[in-house]
């Protein structure tokens, strides 16, 4: 199974509410999201499913990504749980969902970087906004443990 994992797009620094969770992207985020999908869809690794956290900079970013993609924004499953989720966290929602074909999880970091090196057992850092990892993961889910895939592509930043 594949597992790619995005870290959001570039957001404003404030939001209408003064609430994190309600920062949007940018003009520049909403451009690197569309790369992103444009990127997906070239290296015909588009994903079977969408995961996104529910903050508004991920549900932008996936919508972006998606639409760029091809893949319904209507078919996007947004889970509350990965706002500022720990890799233990991720996990969770990912066996959740888990199914055959790719999955793109959008989130946030520090756990999106974490949880990239935790299935990768590889030093992974700097996850600037809009960077996608490629993982393939070898054992079923409930076994996901450090090292339980390898990255099919480093890190890729737009």
């Amino acid at each position: 199974m594949e597992i790619q994992l995005l870290r959001h797009a570039q957001t404003e620094s404030w939001s209408d509410t003064g609430r994190d969770f309600d920062r949007p992207l940018t003009a520049h985020g909403r451009s690197q999201a569309q790369e992103a999908g444009r990127w997906l869809r070239e290296q015909t690794c588009m994903p079977d499913m969408v995961i996104a956290s529910s903050a508004l900079r991920t549900t932008q970013t996936s919508q972006h990504v998606c639409m760029t993609m091809g893949f319904s924004e209507q078919d996007i499953i947004f889970e509350k749980d990965l706002y500022n989720a720990t890799p233990g966290e991720m996990i969770r929602v990912l066996e959740k969902h888990v199914g055959p074909g790719r999955i793109l999880m959008i989130g946030h970091n520090p756990g999106i970087e974490m949880l990239a090196g935790m299935f990768s057992a590889e030093r992974l850092s700097h996850f600037s906004p809009a960077t996608l990892v490629r993982i393939s993961i070898d054992s079923e889910p409930g076994h996901w443990v450090n090292g339980s895939g390898s990255l099919i592509k480093r890190p890729v930043t737009f």
